[in-house]
């Protein structure tokens, strides 16, 4: 058996390489199984690859994006050209009324969904910056009178009673202090969208949950 490692190594070499390779294919272009006419080989990479990733560290989408363009709330698959084609996609599936309960898992900084006429609408992301970007402001400004040695001439009031009294904000998050500077999360409501310190409406939650299953129910009639 000793005498085989270096043959058996050898040949494991090129599978290697191979499934380090597919590995780095972006989501967009995974391989459909049951469309491919070489299951067996498929199958027989896929076995190895599953040994492969337990020695090497697999892809990661989440990290490659946020080295590539950290700045933005959904990376590259919501820009350019790849936006348009989101977008189009998502034309065709939309009825006019827009009557719809959407949940999107991975919402990003809402990019894609601008404009589209849904009446309930779920975003889901595990991105802060992409749920900043879509949802508020981070604002900072005095928010008590300001010590007697400031060059400030002139104070109307604290930054909360400002954020408190306006129309345009419905939700108001105090996140530090540093001296005389506060710094606010400001953010409009919308619907489907849990802030911090919220509590989530179950009711409303279980008549969503049940819209779901029938809607899973109806798929498994029509496919069979």
């Amino acid at each position: 058996m000793l005498d085989d490692a270096p043959r058996i190594w050898s040949s494991f070499l090129p599978w290697l390489a191979t499934a380090i390779e597919l590995a780095r294919i972006p989501p967009s272009r995974i391989l459909v199984h049951h469309a491919c006419p070489l299951r067996e080989d498929i199958a027989e990479l896929c076995t190895r690859m599953g040994l492969v990733t337990r020695a090497v560290e697999p892809f990661d989408p989440i990290k490659e994006c946020d080295l590539e363009s950290s700045v933005l709330g959904s990376g590259i698959g919501s820009r350019g050209e790849m936006l348009g084609l989101k977008r189009g996609l998502l034309s065709r599936a939309i009825p006019e009324d827009g009557d719809l309960s959407i949940l999107d898992w991975g919402c990003g900084d809402l990019e894609i969904v601008k404009g589209f006429p849904w009446k309930a609408y779920t975003g889901i992301d595990v991105s802060i910056e992409a749920l900043r970007i879509a949802l508020g402001l981070l604002v900072s400004a005095y928010d008590r009178d300001p010590d007697i040695a400031s060059h400030i001439t002139y104070f109307h009031e604290p930054l909360g009673s400002t954020l408190a009294a306006r129309d345009d904000v419905d939700f108001v998050l105090r996140l530090g202090e540093y001296r005389d500077t506060a710094v606010y999360f400001v953010a409009k409501r919308i619907p489907g969208f849990v802030f911090p310190g919220d509590v989530m409406n179950k009711e409303r939650m279980s008549d969503r949950c049940a819209v779901a299953r029938e809607f899973i129910r109806k798929t498994r009639l029509i496919t069979g």
